[in-house]
């Protein structure tokens, strides 16, 4: 039984796997564009993601020497981000670090909803990165 292992940042996808006993056996990285617009918008492309974790994936098997089927477990972190399936939304995925919603944002947190609460009482057009 091996575990693997996958991280999404900013712009690579990064997989692992892992012995039973938490060995790490292989790892591989791929890379992903970051698309920007003058105007503070910034995005991925679903596709391009999910392309680099499958070749992250297979790269990193391949080098631990494992079939698929030796794959018991996957764990999976991604960095915040958003999925849009809207006609003509392009990019469709809106990056973490993008500003567009800032004034919806300042908005939601006026209405003193309780969600608003769970979040520290505001709300922000991008998800915050520990410190």
């Amino acid at each position: 039984m091996l575990i693997s292992a996958v991280d999404v940042g900013s712009a690579r996808a990064r997989a692992a796997i892992f012995g039973p006993d938490g060995r790490l056996l292989a790892r591989a990285s791929h890379g992903f564009s970051t698309l920007t617009t003058d105007d503070g918008h910034a995005g991925y492309d679903f596709a391009e993601i999910w392309q680099a974790v499958a070749q992250a994936l297979h790269e990193a098997r391949s080098m631990a020497g494992a079939a698929p089927g030796d794959v018991a477990a996957l764990a999976f972190d991604a960095t915040c981000s958003l999925y849009v399936d809207a006609p003509g939304f392009a990019p469709d995925v809106i990056a973490w670090h993008d500003h567009r919603a800032t004034a919806e944002a300042a908005e939601l947190a006026a209405t003193g909803h309780a969600v608003a609460t769970l979040a520290g009482g505001r709300s922000r057009p991008k998800c915050r990165r520990p410190s």
